[in-house]
């Protein structure tokens, strides 16, 4: 019983840092674009806070990644 359970919060905790993996994917995309799209109409970008920002997301999709191979590994 107990290793069915510890086997279900895993697969739950798997699925959780999978879902925040593609959600920092799917910002860095949007960063990527918006910041294209901001140079080619010339307008002002603050890039220190665009900076900031895709640190901070790609510190967390880091994260995230290896919670997610650490929780793969522990299935096997």
């Amino acid at each position: 019983m107990k290793e069915s359970v510890k086997k279900f919060i895993f697969i739950k905790n798997l699925i959780v840092w999978g879902i925040i993996s593609l959600c920092c994917i799917v910002a860095i995309g949007t960063f990527i674009k918006l910041f294209i799209e901001d140079r080619a109409a010339g307008k002002d970008i603050f890039l220190p806070g665009v900076l900031v920002l895709t640190i901070v997301v790609l510190g967390l999709l880091a994260f995230s990644i290896t919670r997610v191979i650490k929780y793969i590994k522990r299935l096997k």
